[in-house]
């Protein structure tokens, strides 16, 4: 299962899936047509109180689930409306977190779950805290997660600003972006074992490397004895 397969890193994960011989459910609001063994189903994401009529569409087998799917979000905190902390939330953490959930109990022991998240969960940014914040939120779930089903693989990807048309759109520096590519080939070694269980892997590259020595850290812990 592959959200958001349409085009980007989504459509680059559900290539390499079909290349390496699965059968492949994607999933996105505009249709597409992969040759090979794919399913495409065409739902909007954005709306996860609707996930109970997209899981009956789904497998009763899954071995592998992508959440991918996700909104690029920019708006200054006192710009705010409600409005745009439910459009970020439920695509960023909602609907992986309701769809997750929901499959389960259809994935059988050694089977896989890659959350692709971002280096802004960790990297800050003006003009991005529901986006840092839908991804960080994203990350926790991803470990608590890993922790609850021992008996699954579960993985979070955290790219760098990758060539989509959401980026490109709003980069003054497209030459500068990873290519989607990059990130499926992530995903291909955490299928074939390369990382454990509750990994977060970021994906940098010599634009993003220096930005990345400026992401959130703890400057002090008060340790309190009693």
């Amino acid at each position: 299962i592959v959200t958001g397969a349409s085009q980007g890193i989504g459509e680059s994960i559900v290539k390499m899936l079909l290349s390496g011989g699965y059968e492949v459910y994607g999933i996105s609001r505009r249709p597409v047509n992969f040759a090979g063994n794919d399913h495409h189903i065409s739902f909007d994401l954005g709306q996860p109180t609707r996930i109970s009529a997209l899981v009956k569409k789904l497998p009763h087998h899954i071995d592998v689930l992508v959440n991918n799917a996700g909104l690029w979000f920019e708006k200054r905190i006192d710009e705010i409306q409600l409005s745009d902390i439910n459009s970020a939330l439920f695509l960023n953490f909602y609907t992986p977190v309701i769809l997750t959930a929901n499959l389960l109990s259809r994935m059988p022991k050694n089977s896989h779950i890659v959350n692709i998240s971002s280096v802004m969960a960790v990297v800050t940014d003006p003009g991005y805290s529901l986006y840092c914040a839908s991804k960080a939120a994203l990350d926790r779930f991803t470990s608590v997660l890993a922790k609850e089903h021992p008996d699954l693989t579960i993985v979070g990807v955290l790219p760098s600003g990758t060539d989509t048309p959401g980026m490109r759109a709003s980069t003054s520096d497209p030459n500068g972006l990873l290519n989607p590519q990059a990130i499926s080939t992530v995903v291909s070694d955490v299928l074939s074992g390369k990382y454990k269980s509750g990994s977060f892997i970021p994906i940098l590259n010599n634009r993003s490397r220096n930005w990345w020595g400026e992401r959130d850290s703890y400057d002090q812990v008060v340790d309190i004895k009693s």
